[in-house]
């Protein structure tokens, strides 16, 4: 795990989830979404994007379903003018719509 390096724990950030793939780590903490974007997964280039949710409006979060072939289940949104789509294995769906939740919650306040 990579985001756990660019925490601020002298501000007492924690991770809350983390969800990471063959080139990605999507760390969403008490304060901040972490994004540690990778070049591919062969290749050790990272590219580290911090999101602030006291700065940065969340929206537009929705969830597509996999469908009977589909393996995966997609989460999207949009930080400020960026936006995501995270796919992620349908088996974790539950977990899925925690962070649904938490960021339809950060969206509100």
């Amino acid at each position: 795990m990579d985001a756990d390096d660019y925490l601020f724990h002298e501000d007492n950030e924690k991770i809350f989830f983390l969800i990471k793939s063959k080139k990605d780590e999507y760390c969403f903490t008490n304060l901040a979404l972490i994004h540690v974007d990778g070049d591919s997964a062969v290749s050790s280039k990272r590219s580290i994007k911090r999101y602030e949710y006291s700065s940065e409006q969340i929206g537009e979060v929705t969830i597509e379903t996999a469908g009977t072939i589909d393996m995966d289940v997609e989460l999207k949104f949009v930080i400020g003018e960026t936006e995501f789509s995270i796919d992620v294995r349908k088996n974790f769906i539950e977990q899925l719509k925690d962070i649904y939740k938490a960021l339809i919650t950060i969206g509100k306040m």
